[in-house]
């Protein structure tokens, strides 16, 4: 969920719990960063705390913030639990009734530190057990970011925010693509099973090999958590380099593969555990043996491959979206090289 720092962010969670605050249970409720049972990182929630008491939270990179001991909701009723996060308040509403306002300190500059934030919801236990042990029951859940009509596409409002697919929309917001500066890229390793780079395409490179009907991994990007890849294009160049064609013609077959649930092309269909990648096909380049105006020499290059997608093609976080490529004819020519560019467009969402 993206925060806009100056425009108002809502949650709403109509939940119930079994329990008034005891000791030794924790229960804790609305968006931030949480994991084991580690004091949040960051975020903005409710709290049922060990100590007995009921209060609201606001967390600033581990900083926390709390409103006073507040009745605690009443046990086994639904409830509607609000959080509305401004620039220097956060508002807790309960069933309508605003029962918190937790101001953001002097020294901090907004609510939380992290202007992206996942909805949480926990129960645990202390080192001992309690006399009832915490559930949380949740119900409709709903978010909202208002925002103003700039009259701009929302792809275009994402990019604009950082989120175009040429860098990484988490930290540290490095660059997508295998493209150093005034380097040539290292030669893949063609393999089915293993990516010849972990990048969101850019330069490539690899030695020519025996024909075969195998599809090699020569990109396999992980898209991160919480996120999307939307996909809308694709470009493909490629050229020979180190050695003329000779012997056999070389044919490249390139496709797309989406939302595998592992690196490896072989990955079964087997949810929910597992999920094989979706392949696209996007065309085939050729190397002739005989070419119109005699064999293809180092720097010859087949007419480039530019797919466009509309509606874009969607990956899913913590999957991977591969660009494939089968080499069905060719043959493993000693110093022969093929090498490209792999451009795609897109955004995360």
């Amino acid at each position: 969920m993206q925060l806009y720092g100056h425009l108002p962010f809502t949650v709403v969670i109509r939940a119930k719990v079994n329990i008034t605050p005891i000791a030794n249970a924790t229960i804790e409720l609305g968006i931030g960063v949480a994991a084991t049972t580690a004091a949040p990182t960051d975020g903005a929630f409710y709290r049922w705390a060990p100590d007995g008491t009921f209060r609201c939270v606001i967390n600033n990179n581990g900083v926390e913030t709390t409103s006073a001991a507040l009745a605690a909701p009443a046990i086994n009723n639904e409830h509607i639990f609000e959080i509305d996060v401004v620039e220097d308040n956060v508002f807790f509403t309960l069933d309508d009734v605003v029962i918190a306002t937790v101001p953001v300190p002097a020294t901090q500059a907004y609510p939380v530190n992290n202007g992206r934030q996942t909805l949480f919801a926990r129960t645990f236990n202390g080192g001992t057990s309690p006399a009832t042990a915490p559930q949380l029951a949740i119900g409709q859940v709903n978010i909202v970011q208002e925002d103003l009509n700039q009259n701009k596409l929302w792809k275009e409002i994402l990019v604009s925010l950082g989120r175009g697919f040429y860098n990484k929309p988490i930290t540290p917001y490095t660059q997508t693509a295998n493209h150093a500066n005034s380097t040539d890229p290292a030669s893949a390793t063609l393999s089915n099973t293993a990516a010849g780079y972990t990048t969101l395409g850019g330069r490539y490179q690899f030695a020519a090999v025996v024909g075969a009907a195998t599809d090699y991994a020569l990109f396999a990007f992980q898209i991160p958590a919480t996120y999307q890849l939307n996909l809308s294009g694709i470009r493909i160049t490629s050229l020979l380099t180190g050695a003329a064609i000779a012997g056999t013609a070389t044919v490249l077959d390139w496709s797309l593969g989406l939302n595998a649930s592992a690196v490896s092309l072989a990955t079964a269909e087997s949810p929910p555990a597992t999920y094989a990648p979706r392949r696209i096909p996007l065309g085939m380049q050729g190397f002739p043996l005989v070419a119109p105006n005699g064999p293809l020499q180092i720097g010859d290059a087949p007419p480039d491959i530019v797919c466009n997608f509309d509606p874009p093609l969607i990956v899913d976080g913590g999957r991977f979206v591969h660009v494939i490529v089968e080499i069905p004819v060719g043959t493993a020519t000693a110093s022969q090289v093929f090498r490209g560019d792999v451009q795609l467009n897109g955004y995360f969402e």
